[in-house]
């Protein structure tokens, strides 16, 4: 699992964005403590026209709380248990 830390200011509007291609069910999920995080907004922008090709997964987030948060990204199939792909983003909140 990759690893990554943010820091943003208290009241911020950050993104995150992750490699996706949901043409083969896999789509990213975010968990996070509420408290410290909103999820504003979720889209995806693929990298070309064509059927069945990959794209970006974004993510805005708005920084709620002074302090650290963590945000677990997981790359799955809404069916499936198994977890093909997971980061970690820690996100400091100033």
């Amino acid at each position: 699992m990759n690893q990554k830390i943010i820091k943003v200011k208290l009241g911020d509007v950050f993104k995150v964005s992750l490699g996706s291609n949901p043409s083969t069910g896999y789509r990213w999920d975010a968990d996070f403590d509420t408290s410290f995080v909103e999820l504003k907004e979720k889209s995806y922008m693929p990298l070309s026209p064509k059927l069945g090709g990959g794209g970006t997964e974004h993510f805005s987030f708005l920084s709620l709380t002074r302090g650290k948060a963590t945000i677990t990204m997981q790359y799955k199939r809404s069916w499936e248990e198994k977890v093909i792909k997971k980061e970690k983003l820690v996100i400091e909140i100033i």
